[in-house]
């Protein structure tokens, strides 16, 4: 098994991922999260360690072929919760949560609405 410093394996996918995708370095380092189970801030604080990392140079690859981030580290954030996805699963976007504050707004009003959330994709409106 290959091991390297934290910040080789940053520097190494960040490279990879930097003429795939906008934001290479934040998400190489979600990547290395995923794989290492380190927190983000582990990534700064002990950027002298040498680790090993299986699967993350499979992950770069993949993200790097435009696999969406969310389906290789199997989940999404939405509303500040985290939701399981994988592929096969609409990916909650951002926007979403701007439409359900509207909606919240609009319904404030109405005693007793009924509301219904179908064939909205993942679900996690509801």
């Amino acid at each position: 098994m290959d091991k390297r410093r934290i910040d080789a394996w940053l520097a190494w996918g960040t490279d990879r991922l930097r003429s795939h995708i906008d934001r290479p370095r934040f998400e190489a380092e979600r990547l290395l999260c995923h794989v290492t189970g380190l927190e983000r801030t582990e990534l700064v604080t002990r950027a002298d360690r040498s680790i090993e990392a299986p699967g993350y140079e499979a992950l770069i690859a993949r993200r790097a072929a435009n696999e969406p981030l969310e389906y290789l580290i199997k989940s999404a954030g939405f509303y500040s919760r985290t939701f399981w996805v994988e592929p096969g699963v609409l990916i909650p976007r951002p926007e979403t949560e701007l439409l359900i504050d509207h909606a919240l707004a609009a319904i404030e009003s109405i005693q007793n609405p009924l509301i219904a959330e179908i064939g909205t994709g993942s679900g996690v409106i509801s």
